[in-house]
This record gives C-alpha cells, sequence and structure tokens, in this order.
C-alpha cells in the first residue's frame, strides 16, 4: 500500500443503502486517483436497520454490534473516520469510540427520526459534517462549527444518454424511487390521468420496489419495473421525461435532487416540485418547475409536444450535471476536505 494515500474508515448502513452506494462507493476509484483511499465498512450479516419482530431484534442487536465492534477495531489504522447516520439505527452507540479526525457526511433529514436526538448528539462528537445541501447544512451549522456542502454526485460515466437511433414507438413518463415515495406521484395522479387521455402514445413507467396503487389510472397504460442496479440506466433511458414531485415538508427539503440528478445525467427532461435542492438544480438547466396542478400538467406537455423544447432541455440537463454534478468533480472537494483534517 502507498503509504501516501490518506486512509478513510467509512462507516455506512449497508451494502444496498443509497448513501453508502452514492456518497461512498461510487467514489472509491476517483478519491483513489486523487491519494485517498476509502475503506467500507458496513453490516455483512442482516443490516444497520432492525427487523420488525421483537424476537428478531433481540437476535439481530447483538449480532450487528459485534460486527460493528470489529470493524471498530480494524478501523484503527485508517487516518480518518467517516460515519453515515449511526452505526445502529436510529440511536448512538459506538460511534464515539471510532478515531478521529471524525467526519459525519448527512444527505437527508435523518435527524427528523432520530431517537433521542442521537444524531445531533453525534453531529457535536465530529470533527466536521458533510452536508448534501443547504437545507440541511443549515441544520447542523448549529451543532457544528466545520460544515462542508457536497452534493450527491452522478456517475456521468454510467449515467449516459440512450443510443439516438432507438426508435421506441411510445413515450413515457417515468418515476424512479421507493415505495415510500410513491405518495408524491399519487399527489399529481389526475395530472398524468389527464396527460395519458390526451396522448394514446404516452404510457407511465414506474420503477420502485413495490408496484404503485393508483386510484383512477388504467392499469393498460402503467408500467411497473422493480428496481435493480443492473437495469436502472436502461430504464431512465426509456423516458421521455422524469418525474419528481414532492410535499413542500421540512422532511422534503433535505432530500438532495438524487433522482432528478439521475435523470438529468441521462439527457431526460425533468418535471420536478420546487422543494429545497430542486430549485438549485432546477436554474443550471434540463428541468422544469411545477407547484400546482395546472403548472405539472402544462409543464409536462410542452415537453411532450414541443421537440425544440424537449431537446433544449435534454442538452442543458446534461451538461449542468457534467459541470456541477459528476463523480469526478465531487471527489475531489472531497479529497480537499479529507487533506484539511491530516
Amino acid at each position: 500500500m502507498n503509504e501516501s494515500l490518506i486512509r478513510i474508515a467509512a462507516f455506512t448502513a449497508g451494502s444496498v443503502a443509497p448513501s453508502a452506494r452514492f456518497r461512498v462507493r461510487q467514489y472509491i476509484g476517483d478519491l483513489r486517483a486523487s491519494g485517498v483511499l476509502m475503506n467500507e465498512y458496513f453490516p455483512r450479516k442482516g443490516s444497520a436497520y432492525p427487523p420488525r419482530g421483537t424476537l428478531d431484534r433481540i437476535r439481530w442487536l447483538p449480532s450487528l454490534l459485534s460486527q460493528r465492534f470489529s470493524d471498530l477495531g480494524s478501523s484503527m489504522a485508517s487516518d480518518i473516520t467517516l460515519l453515515q447516520r449511526q452505526m445502529v439505527s436510529t440511536i448512538n452507540t459506538l460511534e464515539r469510540f471510532t478515531k478521529r479526525p471524525r467526519l459525519l457526511d448527512v444527505d437527508d433529514a435523518i435527524w427528523m427520526s432520530a431517537r433521542f436526538g442521537s444524531v445531533d448528539s453525534l453531529a457535536k462528537r465530529c470533527d466536521g459534517v458533510i452536508c448534501g445541501n443547504d437545507r440541511i447544512a443549515d441544520h447542523f451549522s448549529r451543532l457544528n462549527r466545520c460544515i462542508y456542502i457536497i452534493p450527491t454526485a452522478i456517475d456521468v460515466r454510467i449515467f449516459i444518454p440512450k443510443n439516438s437511433d432507438d426508435k421506441s414507438v411510445r413515450r413515457k413518463i417515468g418515476w424512479v424511487g421507493t415505495s415510500g415515495n410513491l405518495k408524491y406521484l399519487y399527489a399529481i395522479e389526475k395530472v398524468i390521468e389527464n396527460v395519458l387521455k390526451l396522448y394514446d402514445d404516452v404510457d407511465l413507467l414506474v420503477v420502485s420496489d413495490k408496484a404503485p396503487e393508483f386510484k383512477s389510472l388504467a392499469p393498460s397504460r402503467v408500467y411497473y419495473r422493480t428496481w435493480s442496479e443492473e437495469n436502472e440506466v436502461s430504464d431512465i433511458q426509456s423516458m421521455t421525461l422524469g418525474l419528481m414531485p414532492l410535499a413542500d415538508s421540512p422532511w422534503a427539503q433535505g432530500k438532495c435532487s438524487f433522482k432528478m440528478l439521475q435523470y438529468m445525467s441521462c439527457s431526460v427532461p425533468a418535471v420536478v416540485s420546487p422543494v429545497g435542492m430542486n430549485v438549485q438544480v432546477a436554474e443550471k438547466g434540463g428541468a422544469l418547475l411545477a407547484a400546482t396542478l395546472s403548472e405539472w400538467q402544462e409543464a409536462i406537455v410542452s415537453i411532450l409536444v414541443d421537440d425544440s423544447l424537449r431537446g433544449k432541455l435534454a442538452k442543458e440537463a446534461r451538461n449542468a450535471v457534467c459541470r456541477f454534478y459528476a463523480t469526478e468533480k465531487v471527489a475531489t472537494q472531497l479529497a480537499e476536505i479529507f487533506r484539511f483534517y491530516v
């Protein structure tokens, strides 16, 4: 091993956790090129999140703590500790024993679901907090003097535009997200219904971990795809436009516009709610903002009917992601933060 490398011990929630994948794992190669070696530690058995059953939880906690304790010992050879949330979901346990300097990385309003103020307490024990957007930074700036705003990046070498020779007959309005966020899509169901009635060649594509349950949309016009890492890029590439509706709530304001950026990196124009970071991203081009149901319908229809507008937004979208949110650029910013602490 090159002794000049800065060694980071990153404790994450697991192999399938989005924050681990997109705020740690995808940077490993680019960070290595910048002289930073990122080693990820996550539960190899079970999950950092508790199972539902009481008996299962009783067995889960000792197993998880044992794994975390073992990883804690291994991490002591690193120069910096990077924590994503708590080692055990919603409560603090072994975090105070990790090696310093210690940084906390946050890409969601996780303090709202934490027990006993555990996230805020953890932030106070860290030497700095890396925040995914301004809203998150505003919260943690009251708890820690060293705040860094680093967006969740997109690997533009993977999330690429589709082949221009694609001759798909039907057009797709698309939405990607976890089933817990389907409520935001349901909120604009009437708009989608109106659009599908206007255009016979347009369908809705939903990519999630659970099939949606719409009240009024014709099943024949809704296509559900189970999310998979293998197919996520091709699913987005198949879309004519992507949707990111949100409620204007404190929780939603903490979101880092990642779904929107995924669309845009694939040159898929986005229609999004003007909530939190969405506004900042949209200002760079490639997306339309929609606050009311009438604005949602107007924005969706304008992209569907105006080839010139759709092409302009597609080009702006890809350019914006490549300029401001590409992993290579964000990894360089992260490397500078890590160097400050060594």
